[in-house]
């Protein structure tokens, strides 16, 4: 290596660890990592959690309950729309419904939630929580006189992510691993004695392919062997 390259490189290095340690940088990774919180929804087996009713809307209710002792007067709920549940959508909803600055997202990082995961930026759940909750939990007893039963959804905050499994990704690591077994191995067949090791179909397929080559022969226009016999024979006396 040159003493010009070697210069460079080691250039390079400084002005990236520079870079990478510049001041501010631990402090703002420090806000990256705390800038989202996760949330997750469980104990929804009589159903998803129940949507409070819009003060302006004219749709009934699906169920009503009584909220002289809570602080949030909620006395309308309605279900979710039909479809798969998405708990992002529904806290989406659930904000818009009361009127929070709120926002939930399905995606961390570039990778897709479960279904019953979402979320939210931290600032903005500071604010929104007490309200939030308060709310939710007049949901859950909206959601066990509607369903009966003891069990309603509960919110937790602050979970460990859980992602969605890519089929995609996983069968293409599959047949990618499949392929490198394949063509790193020999078919061997015993027997007695001898080994047979079967040839890949692929080299066997180049060998056919292969231009076999033509024997050298003579130039055209050099004379045969009868013609040289029969010139002697007319020069002999």
């Amino acid at each position: 290596m040159s003493t010009h390259l070697c210069i460079s490189l080691e250039s390079a290095r400084c002005k990236a660890t520079c870079y990478f340690n510049r001041p501010g940088l631990a402090e703002m990774r420090a806000i990256d990592a705390k800038m989202y919180l996760v949330l997750l929804v469980s104990s929804c087996k009589r159903g998803p959690p129940l949507l409070p009713l819009p003060p302006d809307s004219i749709e009934e209710p699906a169920v009503r309950v009584r909220t002289d002792d809570d602080p949030i007067a909620l006395e309308s709920w309605i279900r979710m729309p039909s479809g798969k549940f998405h708990f992002a959508a529904f806290v989406n909803q659930f904000a818009r419904n009361l009127g929070l600055d709120l926002e939930a997202f399905d995606t961390l990082d570039g990778q897709r939630l479960v279904h019953y995961q979402c979320v939210v930026r931290s600032d903005r759940w500071s604010i929104a929580q007490e309200m939030f909750m308060a709310c939710f939990n007049v949901q859950k007893r909206a959601y066990r006189r509607l369903n009966g039963g003891s069990i309603a959804p509960s919110v937790c905050a602050d979970a460990e992510p859980r992602f969605v499994f890519d089929d995609k990704l996983a069968a293409l690591s599959q047949n990618l691993t499949q392929e490198e077994e394949t063509s790193a191995q020999h078919h061997v067949k015993v027997r007695r004695t001898f080994l047979e090791v079967d040839e890949d179909s692929d080299s066997d397929d180049e060998t056919l392919q292969r231009p076999s080559r033509r024997a050298k022969t003579t130039p055209r226009n050099w004379p045969s062997s009868d013609s040289d016999e029969s010139d002697e024979a007319s020069e002999a006396p």
